[in-house]
């Protein structure tokens, strides 16, 4: 009975070689079938034992792998710190990569990149690939809330893309249109560039809707309509780059119109009541559209060099005008609210993670 007692301390202590959440597990377990099945235990023999331990401790890394070490880099909590900063570089980090880029070839190469085809080749493939890749994370941890602006940034890409294949650089606007007054005409001229973000954003809640895999997402969107505007938020940056796009020295307004909305980010991921959040979205797109049409006046007017085909009034109403159709899709998401079972349980979204 004693050598029998001795067997099975040992045994315990070797299965105390195991991972903790092994022993929790299976630890009581082994115990029982190692006192029922001594006979075939010391069959086996001490290589067998260590061969399972060795395979469990495999076995336990390789999930730990799976589940918590890439995964729990991406997961943070509603309102904490670590998702503001992933708000912040969703809005600043793109746009600080574009100025710098620019800067640099400048800088090396004496030209802007607008100026040799394979500096735009060059320019492309790293800023393209490193948003392909930040897509791939996001969609992969299911499009949470940090990372929807990102995604708007992406739809306005996109846009943009669609509208030069749809509408090319040779186009003078509708010939119905010609009689019209300039301020109409650029209005039009403006919708027809940017239009394409809203039926993206359409198209993305109904493919969200259709396929299985992403009707979580879909069904957030529906908990908490302002997503869907956080979404579009996420488009104003480039909006902001390309309006400032002609002119020399608007680095320093593109900045600061980024991190107003940077800040509005946070105070919206801050926030848990969901009209405030969406009044601060409107305030947010309002000020930093403010900063790129006044930098867009101060340069247009007092450093300007070359033939002034408009006026300072006129370019500040260029910017105004794109505020408006941004300001209007920002209004799309309270249909959200309207569709056939949809809930306003808006409040469900500060627990869920998203």
């Amino acid at each position: 009975m004693k050598s029998l007692q001795f067997l099975r301390s040992c045994y315990s202590l070797l299965i105390s070689l195991y991972p903790k959440t092994y022993r929790e597990e299976y630890g009581s377990e082994l115990q029982t079938v190692f006192s029922l099945s001594i006979d075939d235990a010391m069959r086996l023999g001490r290589l067998e034992i260590r061969k399972a331990i060795i395979h469990e401790h495999l076995r336990e890394r390789r999930k730990t792998k799976m589940t918590g070490k890439f995964s729990s880099r991406f997961e943070f909590p509603h309102g904490s710190r670590s998702e503001f900063l992933a708000v912040v570089a969703s809005f600043v980090i793109p746009v600080a990569v574009i100025l710098f880029v620019r800067a640099l070839i400048y800088y090396i190469f004496g030209v802007v990149p607008a100026d040799t085809l394979w500096l735009n080749i060059i320019f492309a493939v790293f800023f393209f690939g490193s948003l392909l890749g930040m897509l791939a994370v996001g969609l992969a941890e299911g499009a949470p809330r940090w990372f929807l602006p990102y995604l708007g940034f992406m739809l306005s890409i996109i846009n943009l893309f669609t509208h030069t294949l749809v509408f090319p650089p040779s186009w003078s606007g509708f010939v119905f249109l010609r009689q019209a007054s300039r301020f109409i005409r650029g209005f039009v001229r403006q919708g027809t560039v940017w239009i394409g973000v809203i039926v993206l954003a359409i198209l993305l809640v109904l493919i969200a809707a259709l396929i299985p895999k992403f009707r979580p997402f879909y069904r957030r969107l529906k908990d908490d309509w302002t997503l869907l505007a956080f979404i579009i938020y996420g488009v104003v940056p480039l909006a902001i780059l390309t309006t400032l796009d002609d002119y020399q020295g608007e680095d320093l307004y593109v900045l600061v119109a980024n991190l107003v909305l940077a800040i509005g980010g946070w105070f919206y991921v801050r926030n848990q009541n969901p009209w405030k959040r969406y009044a601060i979205l409107f305030i947010g797109l309002t000020l930093s559209m403010a900063v790129a049409a006044v930098g867009k006046a101060i340069i247009y007017k007092y450093f300007w060099v070359g033939v002034r085909h408009f006026t300072w009034q006129s370019e500040t109403m260029s910017t105004v005008t794109l505020w408006v159709w941004l300001a209007l899709f920002m209004l799309a998401p309270l249909a959200l609210k309207l569709l056939p079972g949809a809930s306003n349980h808006s409040h469900m979204s500060d627990t869920v993670v998203v």
